[in-house]
C-alpha cells in the first residue's frame, strides 16, 4: 500500500514538472538558432549564440541594399560633381536595385522621403527617381546585376554608373544570394544558414561603409605605394629594380640595362604623377572637409612633392647617359643618379609607412552632400538608418500572436489531465 502512494506521488510530481515547463516555455523568448542534437564542443558554443542572436535581433533589420546605394550617391557626387554639393532638381537616379530599403534611400537622396524624416531632407523641387529592374529579377530574387546604379547630372548629362561587383572586388561571398533569396521568400532558414548569412551581410557592410580614411589610405598604399617603394625603386641588390640598375651602370659604365631603367623610370614617373593628384586633390581636400587629419594630409603631400622633385633629377641624369657611349662618363652620371635614387627610395619608403595613417585618424564615412535651393544638407549614414529602422519597425508590426494562445489552452488541458490524474490516485 505504501508503495502504490509513493508511485501515486511520483506520477502526480512528474505531470506537475512537465506541465511547468509547457508553462515557462509559453512566456520564454522564442530560440530561432537551433542546437544540434547531441553535446556541442565548447568552442563551438559562441556561434551557435551568435546565430540565435542575429536571427533574435534588437532592432528591425535593415537591409544591406542601403549601404550599396549610399555608397553609390558618395562616389556618384565625387565623380559627377566633384564632391561638391549637387541640386536635388539636378540629380537623376536609375536603380536596378528593387528592394524597399535602396528604394527608400534613393527617395531621401532626391528629395522625397516617407515617413518622419527631418524636414531638411524634403525638397520643393526634388530630382528624378526610376526603377529597372532586370527581367526575372524582384526583391525576392536579386542578382549581383541587380546592384547597378546611373548617376545623371541632369544639368550636363553626364552620366556615372556604379556596379558593386567592379568597384569592390569579391563583394559578393559564394552563396550570398541563394540564402539571401531563400530569407526574402520566406523560407525558413537553418540555424548554420542564419549564422552564415548574417556572417556574409556583416562582411559586405563593413566593405561598403569602411571609412573614408580607410578607402584612401587602402588606395594609395595599394595602388601606388607600395608597388612604388618595393617593386620599382627598391634597394641595392634586388634584381631588376631601379637601385639595381642605377648600381650597376654605376660601377661598369654597361649601357645594356639603360633601355630596362628607361621603362621603370617611366612607370615610377606615372605613379608618382598619379600618386600626388589623390593626395592633392581627394585627400588634403577631404581632410578640410572632416576637420581632422589635416597634418598627416599635408605629411603626404609633402612627400609626394619630394617624390616629383626626386623623380625629375633622376630623368635628368637618365637622359644625359642615354646620350653618351663613353663607359667613364656613363659611371659618372650613373653614380649621381645612384645617389639620387637613394634619396627616391627614403621618399617613397616614408610614403610607404605613412600611406595607412589617415585611416587611423577619419573613421567616419563621409556624409553624403546635397543642396535643396541654396541650403546645403548633409546626410550621416548613421541617420539614415535610423530613419529606415524606424520605418522598417512601422512595417514589420504584427497582430497579437496566437503562439500565446495556442499555449494557454495547452496549459488548461494540461491542468485539467493533473486534476484526473490526483482525483484517481486518491
Amino acid at each position: 500500500m505504501g508503495r502504490e502512494k509513493s508511485w501515486r506521488k511520483i506520477k502526480t510530481l512528474a505531470v506537475g514538472v512537465a506541465l511547468a515547463t509547457i508553462l515557462l516555455s509559453a512566456f520564454a523568448v522564442p530560440v530561432q538558432a537551433h542546437i544540434p542534437e547531441g553535446w556541442v564542443p565548447i568552442e563551438e558554443c559562441p556561434k551557435y549564440v551568435k546565430g540565435a542572436a542575429g536571427a533574435a535581433g534588437d532592432g528591425a533589420e535593415i537591409d544591406v541594399s542601403a549601404d550599396f546605394v549610399y555608397r553609390a550617391a558618395g562616389d556618384a557626387i565625387d565623380n559627377l560633381w566633384e564632391g561638391e554639393a549637387p541640386r536635388r532638381s539636378d540629380i537623376k537616379i536609375i536603380s536596378k536595385l528593387p528592394t524597399p530599403a535602396a528604394e527608400q534611400v534613393i527617395q531621401v537622396i532626391v528629395g522625397q522621403p516617407e515617413g518622419e524624416a527631418p524636414p531638411e531632407w524634403t525638397s520643393e523641387k526634388i530630382g528624378t527617381y526610376e526603377l529597372r529592374a532586370p527581367g526575372g529579377t524582384s526583391k525576392e530574387n536579386l542578382k549581383a546585376e541587380n546592384f547597378e546604379f546611373t548617376f545623371v547630372n541632369t544639368r550636363t548629362g553626364k552620366e556615372y554608373v556604379w556596379k558593386a561587383e567592379d568597384e569592390i572586388t569579391d563583394i559578393f561571398p559564394a552563396g550570398y544570394f541563394e540564402l539571401r533569396n531563400k530569407k526574402a521568400r520566406g523560407e525558413t532558414l537553418k540555424w548554420y544558414e542564419v549564422s552564415r548569412l548574417g556572417n556574409m551581410e556583416e562582411k559586405v557592410s563593413s566593405s561598403l561603409t569602411e571609412s573614408i580614411g580607410k578607402r584612401l589610405s587602402n588606395e594609395l598604399h595599394d595602388n601606388y605605394a607600395h608597388h612604388l617603394d618595393e617593386e620599382l625603386v627598391g634597394k641595392v641588390g634586388d634584381e631588376g629594380t631601379m637601385l639595381c640598375l642605377a648600381a650597376e651602370l654605376a660601377e661598369t659604365g654597361d649601357k645594356g640595362e639603360v633601355g630596362t631603367l628607361r621603362e621603370k623610370f617611366e612607370e615610377a614617373s606615372e605613379l608618382i604623377g598619379e600618386m600626388h593628384e589623390l593626395i592633392h586633390g581627394t585627400m588634403v581636400p577631404v581632410a578640410e572637409e572632416m576637420g581632422k587629419g589635416e597634418v598627416e594630409a599635408a605629411v603626404l603631400h609633402d612627400l609626394a612633392h619630394k617624390l616629383m622633385a626626386s623623380i625629375y633629377r633622376t630623368g635628368g641624369y637618365l637622359d644625359e647617359i642615354e646620350k653618351t657611349n663613353d663607359a667613364d662618363e656613363v659611371k659618372e652620371k650613373g653614380s649621381g643618379m645612384l645617389e639620387e635614387m637613394k634619396k627616391l627610395k627614403e621618399f617613397s619608403s616614408e610614403v610607404h609607412i605613412h600611406s595607412t595613417d589617415l585611416a587611423t585618424v577619419l573613421t567616419e564615412q563621409k556624409p553624403l552632400k546635397l543642396k535643396d535651393g541654396r541650403e546645403a544638407v548633409n546626410i550621416e549614414h548613421s541617420d539614415l538608418t535610423t530613419y529606415l529602422s524606424k520605418l522598417s519597425e512601422k512595417e514589420e508590426k504584427k497582430p497579437f500572436p496566437t503562439g500565446g494562445a495556442v499555449a494557454f489552452g495547452i496549459i488548461v488541458v494540461g491542468l485539467a489531465a493533473l486534476g484526473i490524474v490526483v482525483k484517481r490516485s486518491k
